[in-house]
């Protein structure tokens, strides 16, 4: 207590004299068969607030579609070489290639229901079915370079409800996680991106594990519609590699070290050649999954 004055100090507000000038932030994501949408803006300081004005009312983005340039009306369609480009009389010029990638059919789905139980909602008083699920999704890797995927979902129906996936019950989801990670407890925490490096050119099923999931009965107490459909996507390496930065300064080992001020710090991801922005590019495959038969075998079975 004695001490404490020695210890302490003024302090004011700083603002360092940064010799950088802004550059184009270009970024798009590319999926197959949908219209493209590109942002334009340029890069803000970070003591610029919230409320700086990053727009760029001259700027022109022009894009060529396998060394030609795209018509109008363009869709992109897999293994299309894109090459944006960007300008401005004040911010100069960025550009970014991405190609999109081939997209990958599930070859089987398999699933099944556990846990099956009749609640009541308090409110309503209406009835459902609570069960976890688990669907197996068997997957070819097709080439033999490095492939990006990504999983995702939606309910099928408005008398499915789900919390979503157990991102923790698949280790594929957890590949990126390194050992000092794992040591100061990471977790997946929803990335749901993952790689061919443990089945390159092989197969791999997935398991997706989904649990606390509700299905409403009907007035009949029947079971009503309810499904799902599970999104297979194969996504461009600049897609992957984004979703690992902000994995990593969110959930990683480097988020840990920052928090207590031993972090160094992190540059942004980009592959834009001013070093802003993001292009990626992805092709979905969807797979519709009908759980009204197994789930009214399970309600029969019930007392």
């Amino acid at each position: 207590m004695a001490a404490a004055p020695l210890l302490t100090g003024c302090y004011e507000t700083f603002y360092p004299d940064i010799d950088t000038s802004p550059v184009l932030c270009l970024s798009a994501l590319v999926t197959d068969g949908e219209p493209i949408e590109a942002s334009l803006t340029r890069s803000t300081l970070y003591t610029d607030g919230n409320n700086s004005d990053n727009r760029v009312p001259d700027g022109i983005v022009t894009l060529l579609v396998n060394g030609q340039e795209a018509p109008d009306g363009y869709l992109p369609r897999q293994g299309d070489h894109l090459k944006f480009t960007a300008t401005s009389p004040v911010y100069g010029r960025v550009e970014a290639v991405v190609t999109v990638p081939e997209a990958v059919a599930p070859d089987a789905v398999r699933y099944h229901v556990s846990d099956v139980a009749r609640v009541t909602y308090e409110e309503s008083g209406e009835e459902a079915l609570r069960f976890n699920l688990v669907v197996n999704l068997e997957i070819a890797d097709p080439h033999p370079v490095e492939n990006h995927y990504r999983i995702d979902w939606r309910p099928e129906g408005e008398s499915f409800y789900c919390s979503g996936i157990d991102y923790d019950a698949e280790p594929i989801f957890a590949e990126h996680i390194g050992v000092l990670d794992s040591m100061t407890g990471s977790v997946t925490g929803g990335f749901a991106f993952f790689t061919d490096r443990q089945f390159a050119g092989r197969r791999y099923t997935l398991n997706l594990r989904f649990n606390d999931c509700l299905c409403d009965l009907s007035p009949e107490g029947d079971v009503g519609e309810c499904g799902l459909r599970v999104i297979l996507g194969s996504v461009s390496a600049s897609y992957y590699y984004l979703a690992n930065y902000i994995w990593q300064t969110s959930e990683g080992v480097f988020y840990d070290l920052g928090e207590v001020g031993l972090g160094d710090p992190q540059g942004g991801y980009s592959n834009v050649s001013g070093g802003a922005g993001v292009v990626a590019a992805q092709s979905q495959t969807s797979v519709a999954i009908d759980l009204a038969p197994e789930l009214s075998a399970a309600l029969r079975q019930l007392p």
